[in-house]
């Protein structure tokens, strides 16, 4: 099964050795960098079920489809956008800098490196893609709007089979360090885990001491909309807490309230 990594030299930095690991495993398993369409021909063109409400297809690296299994491992935290990063916003990473990335002018660049704001926050400017893969149906300069529905597009198009959340050691309050002191280190000390993503991370929204079906522009998703109300709403999985069914520690037993997310003033 390929993963998708990070440069060699990131995993380095956090004492990972590479090229150990792949010595170890003897290529049962490798890593795969999918910022761009690495050692393949072309990019793999996805379609979103029903058409998608921001994006058509999602165009890939082939890593994403040459495989059996999709297993989302992930952070758990706060999100501006999304109000809490678990296994659906996770899939963020998916679309490669290449083309939807910010450094990017009028054409791919399998050397481009950049995150995807301008193409799925702000929406100021189309991917590079091959074809028209977006609707027209975003909001300019509304990621709160934006975000949500492309969590949902990328989920329909890219259905998980695991999601394993990290809640062992994280962040709440925002979602990066590039936030500065708006963002604090709290430790839950718990790992959630499931085979539905909608499900998990409804359960994972719980633990946070947020409702995982709060009402849109309400907290945690005070910037936005609901992605896993949206989400549910497109039959991709269950959010309402009442009709999921737990293993493990109770809900109410795992709660480690976080802070939520900073609202982001207009102007």
């Amino acid at each position: 099964m390929p993963f998708a990594s990070l440069e060699a030299d990131a995993f380095e930095g956090y004492g990972f050795k590479l090229a150990e690991f792949n010595r170890v495993m003897d290529q049962r398993a490798r890593f795969v960098n999918t910022r761009n369409r690495g050692p393949h021909r072309d990019y793999a063109l996805v379609p979103v079920p029903g058409g998608g409400e921001l994006a058509r297809a999602w165009e890939v690296n082939r890593a994403y489809v040459d495989t059996d299994v999709r297993v989302s491992l992930t952070k758990l935290k706060s999100h501006v956008s999304g109000g809490i990063t678990g296994g659906l916003k996770n899939l963020f990473g998916v679309p490669p800098s290449s083309l939807y990335g910010d450094d990017l002018r009028e054409e791919p660049d399998e050397a481009a490196m950049g995150y995807r704001s301008n193409t799925m926050h702000n929406c100021t400017h189309r991917p590079r893609t091959s074809v028209n893969s977006f609707t027209g149906r975003s909001v300019e300069g509304d990621h709160g709007f934006n975000v949500p529905r492309f969590i949902v597009d990328l989920a329909a198009a890219f259905p998980l089979d695991l999601v394993v959340i990290d809640a062992i050691s994280t962040i709440q309050s925002a979602e990066g360090w590039w936030l500065g002191s708006m963002v604090s280190v709290t430790r839950p000390g718990l790992l959630i885990a499931g085979r539905n993503p909608v499900c998990t991370d409804a359960v994972a929204a719980a633990v946070m001491g947020f409702d995982p079906d709060a009402p849109d522009r309400t907290w945690p998703f005070v910037n936005g909309s609901n992605h896993l109300a949206l989400a549910r709403r497109r039959g991709l999985g269950e959010n309402r807490l009442e009709e999921l069914e737990t293993a493990g520690l109770s809900v109410e037993a795992a709660r480690f309230e976080f802070q939520p997310t900073y609202r982001r003033l207009a102007g």
